[in-house]
């Protein structure tokens, strides 16, 4: 959403495109001030709590050109979405103060596919407090019994999220940073692990209070 002042960075597009298994994300700079980058945020509702997903901070495609006149074009892929879900986006551009002007929201609507492997996506946020959440994908004509754990940097279990058999698909589990008893852990570095018959997959995870 553009103000009537002077904005650091003039958009020219930004649009969101769904493609198989992610979502495009594009836009175009008319030009740019003191631009640092951008950062990308989600939300499953357009008026819900948008989460940052992407930074220039952490990926080189998104930093900012600092001054320029010259239309330039960016691009972001968001892999971290399930199939059939409908989600809005934002980008904010950030200048060399630590500003930031927000833009969009827009929307897309992820394709509905059927995984066909098991996977444990990275959750998110990373680092988070005090909740994160978890995607894992199911394939079709599979029957294995799965876990997906929550253990210690010294290896010890401290929470079962998911047991048993579970439909094709992709589904989102929430772990809220405690144990199987309820106690909230401190800060400090976490592991998820997904198990179904041969599958063994681990995502480290950063409870940051």
């Amino acid at each position: 959403m553009l103000t009537d002042i002077t904005l650091p960075v003039e958009l020219s597009a930004f649009s969101a495109q769904a493609a198989e298994g992610k979502v495009v994300l594009s836009w175009a700079t008319q030009s740019e001030v003191n631009n640092l980058g951008f950062e990308v945020y989600r939300a499953q509702e357009e008026a819900g709590n948008y989460t940052m997903i992407a930074s220039y901070e952490s990926n080189a495609a998104l930093q900012g050109a600092g001054n320029s006149n010259e239309e330039i074009e960016y691009q972001y892929e968001d892999a971290s979405i399930y199939p059939g879900a409908t989600f809005w986006y934002q980008i904010a551009d950030v200048d060399f103060a630590g500003v930031r002007t927000f833009h969009g929201p827009i929307q897309a609507e992820a394709l509905e596919t059927l995984p066909t492997a098991y996977a444990l996506r990275n959750n998110y946020p990373n680092p988070f407090n005090p909740s994160t959440t978890i995607r894992f994908e199911v394939p079709a004509n599979v029957n294995d019994r799965m876990e997906i754990v929550v253990y210690n940097a010294l290896g010890m279990k401290l929470k079962t999220l998911v047991s048993g058999r579970v439909e094709a698909g992709v589904h989102e589990v929430v772990w809220d940073g405690t144990n199987q008893q309820g106690v909230q852990m401190a800060s400090g570095v976490y592991f998820i692990r997904m198990l179904a018959g041969k599958f063994n997959k681990v995502h480290k995870m950063i409870l940051l209070k």
